[in-house]
């Protein structure tokens, strides 16, 4: 999956765990917290920031246009 290029290498490698992309096994957000040696908190920091980062609110056309 292409995620956008402005996530850093360590957000990519975590949203790919999640996703399954590593090993084709998708994973929780507590199996990933245990892999990458963190807390299930960071972990939802990490998803939650790469989410804001990939839809901008209030710049996306397509989604203003689809929520109106």
């Amino acid at each position: 999956m292409e995620r956008l290029k402005n996530l850093t290498a360590a957000e990519n490698e975590i949203l790919d765990y999640l996703d399954g992309i590593t090993d084709g096994k998708m994973h929780t957000q507590e199996e990933a917290a245990a892999h990458f040696a963190v807390s299930c908190g960071r972990i939802r920091q990490v998803v939650g920031k790469s989410m804001r980062k990939q839809i901008p609110l209030g710049r996306s056309k397509p989604l203003k246009d689809f929520l109106r």
